[in-house]
């Protein structure tokens, strides 16, 4: 055997061996289509990665969903540290870019919102006006209002009544300037009797304080009639009424005694057990008093007003009672709570009342609006770099911090429901479908061009030593 027969059938296997893998990778991706002679398709056509691309997009998406781009790989990629690096970089620009901003925010909200600019400001101060409206009309803020304004009352009549020059205010001008008489005057003109002039809810109190204090002065009374004078009087007054009405000799035959004790003990008798009667009586008096017209009673409160209230009796009176005052050590707070303990309390429900009605009128909301308007208008005039001003380098790191700190909560808490969003193998299912063949095949070949190109060659060399193995035995 010469050295050309011992070489053709290696150099041949190693030919068929490279060209049929060669051919089998080229296979993988060619024809790109179908191939149809006589209407009859061509067996391998198209390739096997065209044929089978869905299957394949379909299988790398789930791939790489479930093993290269797992929630836990995205996770821990997220919260890497690099990442986190680059987010504070990334933050400390943003703070450094608007510390040499010299735009308002009017400026850039024009940018942003263009010719919708006004409405969403509008909008804005509306949302925020509501908001305040809503914040004060509440039950407890109200309260707690109310109770600051009494405190601060009260904080203003804490004080003693000598200590506000109480004598420039106790002054008897009044009199000079004949009030009370003008007054008298008119009401004569007018031909008005009390009914008209007191107000109903006076008049009510009136007759109420008539019967609670008539209870307390039934023992004052009855204990009246008991004492020794009072005894002589009523024993003197029956004895002059025998006298007149039957004669003197009839005194021979009257104990006075007896007399005496039967009439104090009807009299208590009738205190004690005809209370309501005696208080209906007092007001039937109270009513009868009322419908007279005031001009019969008005006379003789002139010749009072004329005889007992006059200024000097008046001065006099005002100099007692600021001496009584000054001696008595007493403030303004203690008088009030003294003559009506519940007076705090009502004007507390009453501004209460007042508030919840003041806070819901329009115009409340439209004072609020004006004031949230003018501070937004001053804010947004404001240059950007002179509102970073007030923002310090503590600040900046912590407000940083907190940025940091709620980015990591979020992809703690959301990444889940993020991943699940994106849908990552359905992306790359997607994605692979949509890519051209030749540009798949470029993609491919690129990852895996070195090793296939190994394959081909590796064919050559299976094949030369295929080739050789007969060539060998028959050489021996």
């Amino acid at each position: 055997m010469n050295t050309i027969q011992f070489f053709i059938s290696p150099i041949a296997g190693s030919v068929i061996g490279y060209f049929t893998n060669w051919l089998a990778i080229k296979m993988l991706f060619r024809p790109y289509t179908e191939k149809r002679i006589l209407g009859m398709k061509l067996p391998f056509t198209p390739g096997l990665i065209p044929k089978e691309k869905n299957k394949l997009a379909k299988k790398v998406g789930e791939t790489i969903g479930a093993h290269l781009l797992s929630e836990e790989v995205l996770l821990k990629t997220l919260n890497d540290r690099k990442i986190i690096k680059n987010i504070e970089n990334m933050l400390d620009n943003i703070f450094s870019n608007l510390r040499k901003n010299d735009e308002n925010l009017n400026d850039i909200l024009t940018k942003i919102l263009g010719n919708n600019k006004e409405n969403q400001i509008n909008c804005l101060e509306d949302k925020i006006s509501e908001f305040i409206i809503n914040k004060i009309d509440n039950k407890e803020v109200l309260e707690d209002i109310s109770l600051f304004v009494i405190s601060q009352i009260k904080m203003a009549l804490d004080k003693k009544i000598e200590d506000i020059n109480i004598e420039n205010i106790l002054t008897s001008d009044f009199i000079k300037d004949n009030l009370i008489k003008n007054y008298l005057s008119n009401i004569k003109k007018e031909n008005y009797n009390l009914s008209q002039v007191l107000s109903p809810k006076l008049i009510y109190e009136i007759k109420k304080i008539i019967k609670d204090q008539f209870i307390n002065y039934i023992p004052i009374i009855i204990d009246y009639l008991e004492k020794p004078f009072i005894e002589e009087k009523i024993k003197k007054i029956v004895l002059n009424i025998i006298e007149d009405n039957v004669g003197k000799l009839a005194l021979m035959f009257v104990n006075e005694d007896k007399i005496y004790k039967k009439i104090v003990k009807y009299i208590k008798n009738y205190l004690e057990n005809e209370r309501q009667e005696i208080i209906n009586y007092i007001y039937y008096f109270i009513d009868d008093i009322l419908k007279k017209p005031i001009v019969e009673l008005t006379d003789s409160i002139e010749k009072f007003t004329d005889n007992i209230i006059t200024s000097e009796n008046i001065e006099n009176i005002r100099n007692k009672f600021i001496e009584y005052i000054k001696n008595k050590d007493l403030k303004i707070l203690n008088i009030i709570q003294k003559f009506r303990p519940s007076a705090f309390y009502d004007i507390q429900k009453y501004i209460e009342d007042y508030l919840e009605k003041l806070i819901k009128s329009k115009e409340v909301f439209n004072i609020i609006k004006r004031f949230i308007s003018k501070e937004i208008d001053f804010l947004l005039s404001l240059p950007i770099s002179q509102l970073m001003k007030e923002v310090d380098v503590s600040l900046e790191e912590n407000l940083k911090k907190e940025l940091i700190k709620y980015y990591k909560d979020f992809i703690a808490k959301q990444s889940s429901n993020i991943i699940k969003a994106i849908d990552i193998p359905d992306i790359v299912e997607k994605r692979i479908k949509e890519f051209e063949m030749d540009y798949t095949e470029k993609i491919i070949l690129s990852v895996v061009d070195k090793e296939l190109k190994a394959i081909t060659l590796l064919g050559a060399v299976l094949g030369f030593i295929i080739g050789l193995v007969p060539v060998i035995f028959n050489f021996q």
